[in-house]
């Protein structure tokens, strides 16, 4: 196993002739926190993408835990929680059965998923709201949803983007 949480070695995407990511090198040590900082298109999200596997690299690799985040991505979402920039959900689930299905998808027991559900409904002050469809849900309630959903299986790498809009 890697001595790193995330190492990410020449990840290059190019959009055609366009490079929206070009040569990125970033090792992240156990504990270290990283931020990525630049102005829209700098490539931010898509380097998120490409690390939460959700967006295949031109060339170069990023891997969580030793695990390469393109071709492995369900070993490494086990270890990832994301919190996307506009997070969605489907129009016709409420917020606690959102937090059900996802606690569900991790394979949490029904005792361990009844806990962390509470500890989060109660952490990010989402009681009032969980019987509500999350369609309805103003976009900070949404942001605190999805970041609940990302912290639900207790993961080793948290990765947010752009975590502050619209709370």
């Amino acid at each position: 196993m890697s001595r790193f949480v995330l190492e990410i070695c020449g990840l290059t995407k190019a959009y055609g002739d366009a490079l929206a990511v070009e040569n990125l090198d970033i090792a992240v040590a156990p504990g270290e926190i990283l931020g990525l900082l630049g102005p829209n298109g700098a490539g931010k999200t898509t380097t998120i993408r490409m690390v939460t596997g959700l967006l295949a690299p031109s060339s170069g690799s990023a891997r969580v835990f030793g695990h390469d985040c393109y071709r492995e991505r369900p070993q490494v979402m086990r270890h990832v929680g994301y919190l996307p920039d506009e997070p969605t959900f489907h129009d016709y689930l409420r917020g606690s059965e959102v937090l059900q299905f996802v606690a569900e998808m991790h394979g949490l027991d029904r005792t361990s998923r009844a806990a962390r559900i509470g500890a989060l409904v109660e952490r990010l002050d989402l009681g009032e709201a969980l019987d509500d469809f999350a369609v309805h849900y103003s976009k900070g309630m949404r942001k605190r949803l999805a970041l609940a959903c990302a912290l639900l299986h207790g993961p080793q790498l948290l990765i947010l983007d752009e975590p502050t809009n619209g709370l």
